[in-house]
């Protein structure tokens, strides 16, 4: 079974963790992590943590990243791919095609363009 193994810059993981906690602590059950419209960005996700904070949770996202890699390191059946890579661009409703073409070809499935269906929300 083929894995795509999703990386993220470790203080973008732990500032996202922590209004993800805030975001939980305040609407429950019905929080919804991705959301589908800009004018719809809940205002926790704008928050943004003290150092001292982000720090903390960098450190152990750093941990479990290491941990992961190790994991899927030499595996012909993973591919390791950046989140900033798809969402680093202008528009995300469409991933970039060498990072289309990467997944296409690692899945063994024609190239096409592919949809993404998340909104940025920083």
């Amino acid at each position: 079974m083929p894995v795509i193994h999703l990386t993220r810059d470790d203080q973008a993981t732990a500032i996202s963790n922590i209004r993800l906690q805030l975001s939980v602590a305040e609407r429950g059950a019905s929080h919804v992590a991705h959301v589908t419209s800009r004018d719809s960005v809940p205002t926790q996700f704008k928050y943004v943590p003290a150092k001292a904070e982000i720090d903390t949770w960098s450190k152990r996202i750093a941990g479990w990243r290491a941990a992961a890699l190790q994991r899927v390191a030499g595996n012909a059946r993973t591919i390791s791919i950046d989140y900033d890579e798809i969402t680093g661009g202008d528009d995300i409703r469409v991933l970039p095609n060498a990072v289309a073409r990467r997944l296409c070809e690692f899945l063994t499935v024609p190239i096409h363009p592919m949809s993404v269906d998340i909104v940025k929300s920083s």
